[in-house]
C-alpha cells in the first residue's frame, strides 16, 4: 500500500507541477482551454472520450454482478445438494 500511495502522490505532484493552472482537474480540458485552435488537442480529447465510452461497461461490471445476484439467484442454489459417491479404485488405474 505504501508503494501504491507513493505512486498516487507522485502522479498528483508531477501533474500539479507540470500544469499549475488546472482548476477543474481535467488535463485534456485544461489543454483545450490553453490551446483552443489546436487540432492535436481536439483529436486527443476525442480519443479520450472514445476510450471512456468503450470502457464504461467494464466499470459497471462489479455493480451489475451484485445486482444480478440479488435479482436473479443462481440456479445452482435452488437445486438440492448432490450426494457425492466414494471413489472406487479400478485395477491398474491410480
Amino acid at each position: 500500500m505504501i508503494v501504491v500511495g507513493t505512486l498516487f502522490w507522485l502522479t498528483g505532484f508531477t501533474t500539479s507541477w507540470g500544469f499549475p493552472g488546472i482548476e477543474n482537474g481535467s488535463i485534456t480540458a485544461y489543454l483545450s482551454e490553453q490551446y483552443p485552435d489546436s487540432t492535436w488537442f481536439r483529436i486527443v480529447n476525442t480519443l479520450v472520450t472514445v476510450a471512456v465510452l468503450l470502457t464504461f461497461p467494464l466499470q459497471l461490471t462489479p455493480a451489475l454482478e451484485v445486482l444480478e445476484g440479488w435479482c436473479h439467484p443462481s440456479v445452482d442454489s435452488l437445486l438440492p445438494p448432490q450426494i457425492s459417491r466414494p471413489a472406487v479404485a479400478v485395477a491398474g488405474i491410480e
